[in-house]
């Protein structure tokens, strides 16, 4: 307790003596959650050493804690343009997008469990790498038009409680005017993301990307075992952690989990397996009495195959009102089942584990999407003319040239289900350990909320949304491969790729992403 009393003031004082001089990072805020999910390898890796004791620390209490420094190289294009390294294209400060993202960050982990009950808690400390930022608020680039925003191009979800927006050809005409134009807009105005009339007020002075005050609190919750046996276990936990920290998932459960938490495990009852069942409620937001749920039942070696399989669900729903004075949003209509298949096995010509994976997500609450408008393109973004249906108008192309458009109306279906397929080799303990993941990932449009998608990903460095602009973090195809080494037995370095490419074009046009990461990392 001695140990504490010291130690948590310090941790204190780092993050009040954090200031104001943090620079906006030109990742979102889903991004950054995105970037520091770990690959299952390294997090298995990271946790054993929070079984280290330390000489003058209480036996209740083990720390732990691991330094990392990162660097990604990244590319994103849309509508065959690109978002990142443009100069037309900047984030909400009108700051410009960089291909290369360097972070520091220092992790800091705290167990302490007495007699049935226990405490965890992480604080994480993320920090963009350069020299602190100067007195440069806004980037204004040439007055030039880089993709024009089309009548009627947005698509968008169509249900009994959503009101209809598409953009008419005046609004088209009044958008584009003397505007600088990036990707994407929104469906309900016209406007165009990106386009700043910031005033600069030190161009050419000291700029850099640093910052020191990006402090996140991962992890607090306690927990208290209500029954154990010889062969089942009743606990219950309160508090804050990430949905993937309990269930299980490659592509969904990014969001934030802060609720209570039932676990019972039993491995006496079933002959043929041990099995668990987790059963959660979290809030979504206080201010509207939004709340989810979400439950996962395991069986683990099943009929001693070294077979596991899962099922979880979860509701997101929110009957009534949100925040925003909207009833039923179309952001929450999701009601996800899961089902998830691991296969463990150790081929003796690598002697090391393996596991080969899938699972498959289905949306029970998808409402259908559509797409209405005077263009289509295909993959060269040239203009096809559907069949007419009641009128036939005529449209300006990106060169100037007339074009005529016929308005036609597409059903793309619910866009409901995603799916993905991978395998595992090896497991990192020790210096000379490795581990390589592969995955390839399909995720429709209607099939994870924006916000809680895990995988690959699109990139969206702007931060849209299907519900606003028509695109968001779904709607993609990809692959991912990532490699962990460890150089001693507490330096690892980590190596992902991943690559992603739209599945309908008509949900927000063409997209095309990539990623390439390395990540040195010291866990204690």
């Amino acid at each position: 307790m001695k140990l504490l009393r010291y130690l948590l003031p310090l941790v204190v004082a780092v993050g009040i003596s954090s200031t104001a001089y943090a620079q906006h990072k030109h990742e979102t805020r889903y991004e950054e959650e995105l970037n520091e999910r770990d690959f299952d390898a390294l997090r298995q890796f990271v946790n054993s050493k929070r079984t280290l004791d330390l000489q003058d620390k209480s036996s209740n209490l083990t720390i732990s804690g691991d330094v990392r420094t990162e660097w990604r190289n990244l590319s994103e294009k849309a509508c065959h343009t690109s978002v990142i390294a443009n100069r037309y294209v900047t984030d909400d400060k009108g700051i410009l997008y960089g291909r290369n993202d360097f972070d520091i960050e220092f992790n800091l982990r705290l167990d302490y469990i007495c007699d049935n009950a226990w405490a965890v808690a992480h604080v994480l400390f993320d920090n963009s790498a350069g020299v602190d930022f100067g007195r440069c608020h806004g980037h204004k680039p040439e007055k030039k038009n880089v993709c024009k925003l089309k009548a009627g191009e947005v698509p968008h979800h169509h249900h009994h409680h959503h009101n209809e927006a598409i953009i008419s050809p005046a609004d088209e005409k009044e958008a584009v005017h003397d505007t600088i134009l990036v990707i994407g807009g929104s469906p309900a105005d016209g406007s165009i993301l990106g386009c700043t009339s910031k005033v600069e007020e030190d161009p050419n002075g000291w700029q850099g990307s640093g910052s020191r005050n990006e402090v996140n609190l991962r992890k607090a919750y306690i927990g208290m075992n209500l029954y154990e046996s010889d062969c089942a276990r009743l606990d219950v936990e309160l508090g804050r952690r990430n949905l993937y920290n309990v269930f299980d998932s490659k592509v969904q459960f990014l969001s934030r989990f802060d609720g209570l938490l039932f676990k019972y495990t039993d491995t006496c009852v079933c002959c043929m397996c041990d099995y668990y069942i987790y059963l959660a409620g979290f809030v979504v937001d206080e201010r509207v009495n939004h709340f989810a749920w979400v439950t996962e039942i395991g069986l683990e070696d099943v009929c001693e195959m070294c077979l596991d399989l899962k099922f979880s669900f979860i509701d997101w729903n929110k009957n009534g009102r949100n925040r925003c004075n909207k009833r039923d949003p179309a952001a929450f209509r999701f009601r996800n089942t899961q089902f998830t298949a691991i296969w463990h096995f150790n081929p003796q010509y690598i002697n090391t584990d393996a596991k080969i994976y899938g699972a498959i997500i289905t949306n029970h609450d998808a409402a259908e999407i559509h797409y209405e408008g005077f263009n289509h393109f295909d993959h060269e973004c040239k203009p096809k003319c559907f069949p007419p249906k009641n009128q036939q108008v005529v449209v300006t192309g990106p060169d100037g040239e007339i074009i005529p458009q016929c308005c036609f109306r597409k059903n793309l279906g619910y866009q409901r289900n995603a799916w993905y397929i991978g395998f595992t080799l090896g497991k990192v303990c020790e210096q000379g350990d490795w581990a390589f993941d592969f995955q390839y990932q399909w995720v429709e449009a209607n099939s994870i909320p924006d916000r809680d998608v895990s995988g690959i990903g699109r990139g969206n460095f702007q931060g849209q949304s299907l519900t606003a602009e028509g695109r968001g973090n779904a709607n993609y195809k990809g692959v991912s491969a990532e490699f962990l080494y460890a150089v001693t037995d507490n330096l690892s370095l980590d190596t992902i790729w991943e690559f992603s490419t739209q599945i309908k074009r008509e949900i927000g046009g063409f997209h095309r992403y990539a990623k390439f990461e390395l990540e040195a990392i010291y866990a204690f």
